[in-house]
């Protein structure tokens, strides 16, 4: 499984055609001071499965690392599976969308959240926190 893109943005969504709305991207919150509360983002990613991996149990986590590199707020972990289709493909993207509110960022610096399946990370989605005058 892959990471095929991450993105944070003020809002996003995913419709039942599994198409997805990203409002609002975003990489760096600037702020007056810290510590300094969101009151809304959405973490909008796209994964690749591979056949062998459709119709399985995977577990996802999303964790918010701190600039120190220790683990912070997470999401999850949350069972999925993503059926098998009754036609022959050798992949399925697979498009998720979280939404987070009140996250309280303590500290100046680049974040990244971390994105594990099955705890494994198979990718980071960059956020930066800076202190403005």
């Amino acid at each position: 499984m892959t990471l095929d893109f991450g993105l944070i943005a003020d809002f996003a969504s995913v419709d039942a055609s599994a198409k997805m709305t990203v409002v609002g991207i975003f990489g760096q919150l600037n702020c007056r001071e810290l510590p300094v509360t969101s009151p809304q983002l959405s973490i909008a990613a796209q994964f690749t499965m591979q056949r062998a991996e459709l119709g399985k149990n995977h577990t996802l986590e999303i964790v918010l690392v701190q600039p120190d590199g220790t683990d912070g707020f997470k999401i999850g972990p949350a069972p999925f599976t993503v059926g098998a289709n009754s036609a022959p493909v050798d992949e399925a993207q697979v498009p998720m969308v979280f939404n987070v509110r009140d996250l309280k960022l303590e500290k100046e610096g680049v974040y990244h959240w971390s994105v594990r399946i099955d705890n494994n990370e198979i990718g980071k989605i960059k956020m930066g926190v800076r202190k403005v005058a």
